[in-house]
C-alpha cells in the first residue's frame, strides 16, 4: 500500500491506482523490503514522481476494493437531511411587516416562495414539498392557451352575478374588464390583468391555480401565522398556500416572470 497519498504536481493525476502502477508495486515486492522509496513516471504527462511504499511483512499487496453500492449519493442524502432538520427546527417563515409583494399582508407568502426555491436548488420538487411538510400531489398541468376561453367565460359569469347584486360594476366596467382579460396571452399577463382590475393576490393566484393545476384534492398545507388586526390575521392564514402555488407556477414553467406577483394591493 502507499505510505502517503500522492498526486502528480504537473497534471494532478492521482497515482493511488494499483492497475496503472502495477510495475512499481511488483518492484517493491521483488526487493522483499517493507519500506522503499521509488521514483516513477506519471503515465499522463511523463513527469517524475517521488513516492514511498509500505508493504506488509507477509502476503501480497491487494488491489484496492471499490464500492459497488447503488445507494443515493451521500451529498444528496445529506442535503435532504440538512433541510429536513433545519425546517423542523426553525419552522416555516412567519410574521414581518415588509412590503415585498405589494401589501405587507403578503409577506409570509413571499417568504415561503423564497424558501421553496432555496430548498429546490438542492432537492427535487417532491423532496422539497416533503421537507416543507406539505402534501400537494399534482395530477396534471394545463397550458394557459388551452384553458383561456373557459377561464374568461367562467370569470365573467361570476362578474355578472355580482353585477346583478350591485350597481357598482356596471356594463361599461364589465366590457373593459373582458377586454383586459381577453388580451392576456400567458398566465403572467392574466395575473397582471387581475392586478390591474383591483384583484388581490390571493384571489388572482387561486383563480389561476384552479384552471392550470389539477391535484388529487388531498392537499395538506399548513396555515400561515398572520399579524395585525383580527381580520388581517384571518386572511393571512392562506399565505403559505398562495406562496406555494406561486412557486409551483414558476417551477413548472407556467409563469415565466415572477414579477407578475408583485405590487398587489389588498
Amino acid at each position: 500500500m502507499l505510505k502517503n497519498y500522492k498526486t502528480c504536481v504537473s497534471c494532478g493525476y492521482n497515482i493511488q491506482n494499483y492497475k496503472d502502477n502495477k510495475d512499481f508495486f511488483e518492484e517493491a515486492i521483488s526487493r522483499n523490503r517493507r519500506n522503499i522509496d521509488l521514483q516513477i513516471q506519471c503515465p499522463i504527462c511523463q513527469s517524475d514522481i517521488n513516492i514511498s511504499i509500505c508493504r506488509p511483512l507477509f502476503g501480497t499487496i491487494e488491489r484496492p476494493k471499490t464500492s459497488q453500492s447503488k445507494e443515493i449519493p451521500v451529498r444528496r442524502r445529506s442535503k435532504f437531511e440538512y433541510w429536513k432538520e433545519k425546517i423542523q427546527k426553525d419552522g416555516l417563515p412567519s410574521g414581518g411587516n415588509i412590503n415585498k409583494w405589494g401589501s405587507c399582508q403578503y409577506h409570509t407568502a413571499k417568504m415561503l416562495y423564497d424558501l421553496y426555491f432555496k430548498v429546490r436548488k438542492d432537492l427535487s420538487k417532491k423532496e422539497t414539498l416533503e421537507v416543507l411538510g406539505i402534501r400537494y400531489n399534482i395530477l396534471k398541468i394545463n397550458q394557459f392557451k388551452d384553458i383561456k376561453t373557459s377561464l374568461i367565460h367562467d370569470h365573467i359569469d361570476q362578474l355578472r352575478i355580482l353585477n346583478k347584486q350591485s350597481d357598482y360594476i356596471g356594463l361599461e366596467y364589465e366590457a373593459n374588464y373582458i377586454k383586459k382579460l381577453a388580451s392576456a396571452e400567458t398566465a403572467d399577463e392574466w395575473i397582471s390583468a387581475l392586478r390591474k382590475s383591483s384583484k388581490d393576490l390571493w384571489t388572482a393566484v387561486n383563480i389561476v391555480e384552479e384552471y392550470l393545476v389539477e391535484t388529487d384534492n388531498n392537499e395538506h398545507i399548513p396555515e400561515a401565522v398572520g399579524f395585525g388586526p383580527v381580520w388581517n390575521r384571518v386572511v393571512q392564514k392562506q399565505n403559505y398556500t398562495t406562496g406555494l402555488v406561486c412557486a409551483l407556477l414558476v417551477d413548472y414553467g407556467l409563469v415565466n416572470d415572477p414579477a407578475c406577483f408583485a405590487d398587489f394591493d389588498t
